[in-house]
């Protein structure tokens, strides 16, 4: 991942739709599903205080 990013820095192209995604990207994706409502901040706020 470190090795693409870096790579990706350093490429002459500028269009960034010739990113590749590794199969462990591809494979993280969809694996959770939140609700449309759902409020990051908030659930993250939540957790600071109990913590």
């Amino acid at each position: 991942m470190i090795e693409a990013y870096f790579d990706s820095l350093t490429n002459e192209e500028d269009d960034i739709n010739h990113i590749k995604t590794t199969p462990l990207v591809e494979s993280l994706c969809g694996v959770i599903e939140l609700p449309e409502d759902f409020d990051y901040k908030k659930s993250k706020a939540e957790y600071l205080i109990e913590k």
